[in-house]
């Protein structure tokens, strides 16, 4: 490409280049100059000019500025789109209108619902025949019909509050058999559970009463997999049969109560009586202690067991001689 000489309009350099349309010597000259043009462009004024939006005089930013604000441009873009829509008719209603789009088919949103769900040019109220064609879509009856439907079911519902709620009825439950009180006719279990067992298991009775796996009383389970009649039970079955297992002796569910009622509460140490009142761990509250300690090969069983206050059942300790406790009755 040929060089050609050209001089600078910034610092009046003449200097050499091949690019056709270079005409500064340096980047800081180039800054400048795009400086000094854009503040030269920024500052003009320009002549007032009337707005054909809303007829007012005001002085443009820019040379190429028709109308006075954003509104009055929008307003004149729209006027000129329904300007170029040829009037034409509702498909709903067979009104003409002008529409603001090309592909408008309704004149309202009104008419374009109630022709999408098909509902009848000409309606009428249900009750009186009065026309109601200007109403909703879903409105079936006129306002003094509908204000007239609206007392009567207040009216309705007062009366059956003040005849009150549907009495109960004791029946037994299809699971369990246990008796409950329900006012519905068509209840079948006295609880969701055995409501659930009916559907799971029909025909099946469902045996909540059994005997505790630990103290071997009878008493009724919460669910079905329930195997002793209370938490303590629970942990004084597990805790006695672990220590058997440990000593390798023999172990039988034991009932805390019957032992004390065998016993007729009172301490077979020290002879005197247990207060019922007192409970774990006051020294003076009933416990169980075994005639021959586990430690020492005794059994966990109804026979090895006696009725004991907390204070001789500690200072005991594992002294025990050989003897057994004879079974009263």
């Amino acid at each position: 490409m040929p060089q050609r000489t050209c001089a600078c309009p910034q610092c009046g350099a003449r200097f050499v280049t091949a690019h056709p349309r270079k005409k500064w010597c340096s980047s800081e000259c180039a800054a400048k100059g795009n400086r000094a043009a854009q503040s030269t462009k920024r500052y003009v004024r320009h002549e007032p000019r009337p707005c054909p939006g809303c007829g007012s005089t005001f002085t443009p930013p820019r040379s190429d500025s028709t109308y006075c604000s954003a509104p009055c441009r929008k307003q004149a873009e729209y006027v000129s789109a329904i300007s170029r829509n040829a009037p034409r008719q509702c498909r709903y209603c067979r009104l003409e209108f002008t529409p603001s789009r090309s592909d408008k088919l309704f004149c309202s949103d009104t008419c374009l619902v109630r022709h999408r769900k098909n509902v009848p040019l000409a309606r009428s109220c249900r009750t009186c025949n009065i026309d109601i064609s200007d109403t909703a879509p879903r409105v079936r009856y006129c306002v003094l019909c509908q204000r007239e439907r609206v007392r009567e079911h207040r009216e309705r519902n007062n009366t059956q509050r003040r005849v009150g709620p549907r009495p109960k009825t004791e029946r037994a439950c299809m699971a369990c058999g246990d008796n409950f009180s329900s006012s519905s006719p068509r209840a079948r279990a006295c609880s969701n559970t055995c409501l659930e067992w009916t559907r799971k298991r029909p025909g099946v009775p469902r045996l909540l009463n059994r005997d505790c796996a630990g103290c071997a009383r009878a008493f009724k389970a919460r669910y079905a997999s329930q195997l002793y009649c209370s938490t303590r039970c629970l942990w004084d079955t597990a805790k006695a049969r672990r220590r058997a297992a440990v000593a390798g002796v023999g172990c039988e569910p034991v009932s805390r109560a019957a032992v004390l009622d065998r016993d007729r509460w009172v301490c077979q140490l020290c002879h005197r009586r247990i207060p019922k009142a007192h409970r774990h761990p006051h020294p003076l509250s009933a416990s169980l202690d075994h005639i021959i300690p586990i430690s020492r090969g005794g059994a966990h069983t109804p026979t090895n067991v006696q009725a004991s206050h907390l204070r001789c059942n500690l200072s005991k300790n594992n002294r025990g001689g050989g003897e057994q406790l004879l079974l009263i009755g």
